[in-house]
């Protein structure tokens, strides 16, 4: 057997005609773009390869336009039009075409219009492109429920896509607009393309975020510049009015979303056919009427509004305005600590509430008197009152309306109070003095100006009598004084006492009487010589007052001496006297007997 060698180049060979036979020929695409203006834009777009027409490769395209190739007129020409194998130039739907009998369409050069298009178109390998960002995106109109948006055309669109959210990054859609796709139909004129579009179906006073994009073929544009707006707030619900008094009322409405503001209308007439109030602006949900008429009846009703519009109106609120200020009266029955308040019926006035205070601002307001209700009445007494104080008082009419504003302000004083005192003890009682004690319970008002004790020898003395003054006083307490100037041995009545504007208020008296004046008798010291006879006794006396002597004494004075006539001192003693106005006490002299004098004489003698 013979072997024959095969070179392997010769194998290599053999494989690759294999590999290039056999593999699989990979579909044609082209790109018809845009060369100016073109019309319909339907036709831009990517064309892929899809069967034979005329012998040659045919290509598919965007809303089933085709790019084919077909004779007409007796020669070849290439076409962009539907359906395939078109060629009647006057069709419709046949746009575009070039004169060329090559197996592929020219590339890169313009395609004659029919007349049933616009502008210019070229085939090409290259990739075509999307269409501009649709420019002058806006939001023109906005309702309760609505937008309108708004753009410029992008030329090149074949349609738009919309996406509207309540999130400025659109992180969610608003049901139907994620997006939500505008198809603009073929063949529609370049002054009819869409360039605005209703969103509906949303939310009053919510805030939405707008943005779109343009396509054609080739693919989406970049998103536009994002606008917002808010929708009109939806109407306010009006409220129950607060606050009501004889001149004026809050009226109440319900916050709404998406408001930056309400506009509120006040009326006579539940139609709304004149007006107090026409649209009065606030920020808040609630705004204060001023200056209407006491008992009268009010509408009020609101809108809702922000940047984009105003609601509609809400319902209508029926107010009725309180009654009257009630006009005060003169106080009556003013005394130390209580007095009557008084005022004139209010008209419609179902009742009334009283302030009472001690400064004229109100801010130190009576215990128990701080909008006191006091029923349907005109005149009330007010008690436990501090004498000698300036009261102010106002008062309020109410009914089931509201309540009047503050009446004008009432004065008045209460009547001075006398201080109370007791006289408390008479000590250190001697014949002409004494030491009281008293004690002021309580200052009474104003405080005295003066105090201290009253005596007299007959009961109930006065400031009018013998006192003691002390002065003015500022506190309560006890207080002491010596009274001097009695006279011994008598009976006397003494009273503490102070004074103020208010009169002059004494304690109870107590009765005394001073000791007898203490009249010493003592007897005259005396002397003789032994044996001679005694001298006259006498006695000298101390104590006597108001020019009294001896002579007011009764009974006989005695003087004796103790017995002895020796050389020596002997005690006198005084005795005999009484007296009903003196205390005698007796004191002892002395009688001295002195030596007699002897001379003893030598007799002479002689001798």
């Amino acid at each position: 057997m013979i072997t024959k060698i095969i070179p392997r180049a010769f194998i290599l060979f053999l494989l690759l005609l294999v590999f290039v036979f056999a593999a699989p020929v990979l579909a044609q695409n082209y790109n018809v773009i845009d060369a100016g203006e073109v019309w319909p834009q339907e036709v831009v777009g990517t064309y892929t390869e899809n069967g034979t027409n005329n012998g040659k490769p045919c290509y598919s395209g965007p809303n089933s336009y085709w790019l084919y190739n077909t004779q007409w007129g007796g020669s070849s020409y290439w076409f962009i039009g539907k359906p395939l194998g078109n060629s009647d130039i006057n069709a419709v739907e046949v746009r575009f075409y070039y004169a060329s009998s090559n197996s592929t369409p020219p590339l890169n050069t313009n395609f004659t219009r029919t007349g049933n298009a616009l502008g210019a178109v070229k085939v090409t390998t290259a990739g075509g492109s999307p269409p501009s960002i649709p420019g002058s995106v806006s939001i023109n109109t906005t309702t309760a429920s609505s937008f309108t948006s708004g753009w410029a055309d992008a030329s090149s669109a074949t349609g738009y896509k919309l996406d509207v959210s309540t999130a400025s990054n659109f992180s969610s859609y608003v049901s139907g607009y994620g997006p939500y796709v505008i198809t603009i139909p073929e063949g529609t004129p370049i002054a009819s393309r869409p360039r605005s579009h209703v969103v509906n179906g949303l939310s009053p006073g919510t805030t939405y975020y707008f943005r779109m994009r343009a396509y054609n073929g080739f693919g989406d544009s970049s998103n536009s510049s994002t606008v917002s707006t808010t929708t009109i707030p939806a109407a306010p619900t009006s409220q129950a009015a607060t606050e009501i008094t004889n001149a004026s009322f809050k009226a109440n409405w319900s916050s709404q979303a998406g408001a930056n503001g309400y506009l509120l209308y006040v009326s006579t007439t539940s139609d709304f056919s004149s007006h107090i109030i026409n649209g009065q602006s606030t920020s808040n949900n609630y705004d204060t009427v001023s200056d209407l008429l006491a008992n009268t009846t009010y509408y009020y009703r609101v809108k809702a509004s922000n940047s984009s519009g105003q609601s509609g109106l809400s319902g209508t609120t029926q107010v009725t305005t309180g009654p009257p200020i009630p006009e005060v009266l003169a106080s009556s029955d003013i005394q130390t600590n209580q007095l009557t308040f008084n005022w004139q019926t209010s008209t419609a006035a179902t009742g009334y509430y009283i302030d009472i205070a001690t400064d004229s601002s109100f801010s130190s307001m009576v215990t128990g008197y701080s909008n006191k209700d006091v029923g349907n009445v005109t005149t009330y007494q007010v008690l436990s009152l501090n004498p000698n104080m300036i009261y102010y008082m106002r008062v309020r009419a109410y009914n089931t309306n509201g309540t009047s504003t503050n009446s004008e302000t009432a004065s008045a004083t209460t009547l001075d109070a006398m201080a109370s005192v007791t006289t408390d003890s008479v000590n250190d009682i001697d014949s002409d003095s004494a030491t009281i004690q008293g004690n002021i319970t309580y200052l009474g008002a104003p405080n005295p100006t003066q105090h201290g004790f009253v005596w007299s020898t007959s009961e109930n003395p006065t400031i009018a009598d013998n006192k003691v003054e002390k002065g003015a006083v500022s506190a309560t307490g006890i207080f002491t004084s010596e009274v001097t100037g009695l006279h011994p041995n008598t009976s006397y009545y003494v009273r503490a006492y102070a004074t103020n504007s208010a009169g002059t208020a004494y304690g109870d008296q107590i009765a005394f009487a001073t000791n007898k004046q203490i009249l010493t008798i003592t007897a005259d010291n005396k002397s003789k010589v032994y044996g001679d006879a005694d001298p006259a006794l006498t006695v000298s006396y101390s104590g006597f007052i108001d020019g009294d002597n001896e002579s007011v004494l009764t009974g006989t004075l005695n003087l004796t001496r103790v017995a002895g006539d020796n050389y020596g001192t002997y005690a006198i003693t005084p005795a005999g006297l009484t007296s009903s106005n003196y205390e005698i006490t007796y004191a002892t002299g002395t009688l001295s007997i002195t030596k007699k004098a002897l001379t003893i004489t030598a007799e002479d003698k002689s001798k």
